[in-house]
């Protein structure tokens, strides 16, 4: 399956295989269920993601993420929320993409005489990233899309730093809001009336509920 993050990013996927379930078993019997990023990369999207040794957002990774598991397992989701009206329990059962809105990353693009662009190699992410460990990451993260400013290049990361810590805030903030309008975006979301009040409302999720469920063995 191709799946398309931006103008110029496409992957392609393959479906988790049976020992996908073992080996991420294995990693959450070592970790105790506290699972980092890497773990999830090292086990259910590296092996299944060509290219994979390019850099990738942490929204990009999720959509990822969200569609191996589509492609690999029954992609129906059921779970309960809390009306925010009654507060009585909703039953969910849907599809897993009825949950997720993604919007792809529009680089290269030119707005406000800025010039945004996709960060080019991984090495040099995590080179940034470790450099500077220090600052603010996800405005390190920023500032290496940034790519011209009215035309002009910078000569390194170093320099696009002094640039943004010398603008005055006003400003600053609207390098933000422009790069949060470039960027790959994921909305966790989903709209539904209560059977108990007849509220209307819209549920925003950090993490789709129970994800990783099919991978688990019922005991956990």
């Amino acid at each position: 399956m191709e799946l398309t993050l931006g103008k110029n990013k496409t992957v392609t996927l393959k479906p988790w295989k049976t020992k996908t379930k073992k080996d991420f078993l294995n990693i959450i019997k070592k970790k105790e269920k506290n699972l980092s990023e890497e773990d999830i990369l090292e086990v259910l999207i590296n092996p299944y993601v060509e290219p994979n040794d390019i850099y990738f957002s942490d929204d990009e990774l999720q959509w990822i993420l969200i569609n191996l598991r589509n492609i690999s397992i029954d992609n129906n989701m059921k779970f309960l929320i809390e009306c925010s009206n009654c507060n009585e329990d909703i039953l969910v059962e849907c599809k897993l993409l009825d949950l997720v809105q993604f919007r792809e990353n529009q680089y290269p693009i030119i707005k406000n005489e800025r010039g945004w662009k996709d960060i080019e190699s991984l090495q040099d992410y995590k080179k940034g990233i470790k450099q500077y460990s220090d600052e603010f990451p996800k405005n390190i993260e920023m500032l290496m899309h940034l790519d011209t400013v009215e035309g002009k290049k910078f000569n390194s990361l170093a320099e696009k730093i002094e640039y943004f810590e010398d603008l005055d805030l006003l400003e600053g903030n609207k390098i933000v809001d422009e790069y949060n309008e470039v960027k790959s975006k994921i909305d966790l979301s989903y709209k539904t009336k209560c059977p108990h009040c007849d509220y209307e409302g819209k549920y925003i999720f950090e993490e789709l509920p129970n994800f990783f469920e099919p991978l688990l063995p019922k005991e956990l």
